[in-house]
């Protein structure tokens, strides 16, 4: 089996991957691809300090709903071909999440989209490549 992770947060370049990794999946023997979209409150807010409880806690169900929703439109581009995706959504720096993840499934390859979404937030996704670049022994493609 071989397995990949593929990162998505609903940008054209994270579907771009997606689109990329179904176009070369059959090269590999029973392949399992999981699916991962990471949220990062504190790029929404500073601290849970700097909130009351209650806003705090509406950010949270709009950042998990942009995740839910970046998913749900990866998850279609394979879902058309019958190819299974486990999806896994978890909030945290998404870098280090990718690389933890990448690691604790054993996974054998990590591909990623070019940059993430808005050009603003390109700054942060190609630093979110970088980090798993250099946090993960396991072979990354970045798709553009």
């Amino acid at each position: 089996m071989y397995k990949f992770l593929l990162t998505t947060d609903g940008s054209e370049n994270s579907l771009q991957a997606a689109r990329h990794l179904l176009s070369v999946i059959n090269n590999y023997h029973d392949p399992k691809i999981y699916a991962v979209a990471v949220y990062n409150m504190r790029m929404v807010v500073n601290t849970e300090a700097t909130l009351p409880a209650i806003e705090y806690s509406r950010y949270t169900k709009i950042a998990k709903k942009f995740a839910r929703d970046a998913m749900s439109k990866t998850v279609a581009i394979f879902q058309e071909t019958g190819i299974e995706v486990k999806d896994i959504i978890k909030e945290g720096e998404p870098g280090r999440v990718i690389a933890d993840t990448a690691s604790s499934l054993d996974i054998d390859q990590i591909v990623m989209g070019a940059s993430g979404v808005g050009k603003v937030k390109e700054l942060f996704m190609g630093s979110v490549n970088r980090k798993v670049i250099s946090l993960s022994p396991i072979p990354v493609t970045i798709a553009k």
